[in-house]
């Protein structure tokens, strides 16, 4: 039976922090239905069920979600994609309306940004020096191992480095990442983990696969 990993309510320290890839934004705003099969319909369903509890912490202010802009981007190419493309959508109506569902989702009105007690549902994060320097340094520790990884993951994993140097977020745990088996030993990779999300700080559970493989991942 595989180790599920559960969000915990209380979070030590009062805040989660997550920082979320595109895969993962952008299943926020797809219909399972429209999906071709039942591994991606189920895969949605398990994002619909993350992001239920995220939503409700942020809300709370009991968590911070994090997304790179290339991670943004990719998103919004991805959602072309599966209608221009791969013919998800049935009208382009529909494709529409998940395009503005996401949209909306990444859009923050100047009132609430001016508001003092304001709630920011996702923060996007610039790829800066600092984070380039990093991916630099990824890419060596990978090719060093003969694994290939693709640039936007490479962004994903060195904004997380990012924010625990720069936002102060605290990183009291070494945990293990979805490319630790076939990539690189644990003891050379960062403190992080990404599941469909990199969770930052604190452990969400025992040791388990990424939920991109269909693993009991469970809010």
């Amino acid at each position: 039976m595989a180790n599920v990993r559960k969000i915990d309510n209380s979070p030590a320290g009062g805040r989660h922090h997550y920082l979320v890839d595109a895969n993962f934004l952008l299943n926020k705003h797809l219909p399972h239905g429209l999906a071709p099969t039942p591994h991606e319909q189920a895969r949605i369903k398990a994002c619909a069920d993350w992001w239920s509890k995220i939503d409700k912490h942020v809300r709370g202010k009991r968590a911070r979600v994090y997304c790179p802009d290339v991670c943004i981007a990719e998103a919004f190419k991805g959602l072309a994609r599966k209608h221009y493309r791969e013919k998800w959508f049935r009208t382009y109506a529909d494709f529409a309306a998940a395009r503005e569902s996401l949209s909306a989702d990444v859009r923050v009105p100047t009132k609430t940004l001016k508001a003092f007690d304001r709630i920011i549902p996702l923060h996007d994060i610039s790829t800066n020096r600092d984070i380039i320097i990093s991916v630099d340094r990824f890419f060596e520790l990978f090719f060093k191992h003969g694994k290939n990884v693709q640039i936007a993951d490479m962004i994903l994993v060195a904004t997380a480095k990012y924010l625990m140097d720069f936002y102060d977020i605290p990183k009291d745990r070494s945990t293990s990442s979805p490319w630790t088996t076939n990539s690189v030993r644990r003891s050379e990779w960062p403190s992080i983990c990404h599941p469909l999300m990199i969770r930052l700080g604190r452990d969400i559970g025992p040791q388990s696969s990424s939920p991109h493989e269909g693993q009991g991942f469970v809010p």
